[in-house]
């Protein structure tokens, strides 16, 4: 059994990066929703909140995407 630790390596930095990204999208979503000023319509906020959830949502799909291989 040889373990590629370089490759090894280059998956745990990924995961790291993406991970962190995908946290810190959230958190400007969640940020943005709670600091909007005007609760009654649509807002600028309101948009770009919606707009971090949907990119965590979609980077989440993906990573299931290539996880399960029934998907496939």
């Amino acid at each position: 059994m040889d373990v590629k630790w370089a490759e090894l390596g280059r998956v745990f930095a990924v995961s790291l990066i993406v991970g962190l990204a995908v946290v810190g999208v959230f958190s400007l979503g969640a940020v943005t929703l709670s600091d909007r000023r005007d609760v009654r319509g649509p807002t600028v906020a309101g948009a770009v909140a919606m707009a971090c959830f949907a990119v965590c949502t979609a980077v989440v799909g993906y990573g299931l995407y290539l996880i399960v291989p029934q998907f496939h």
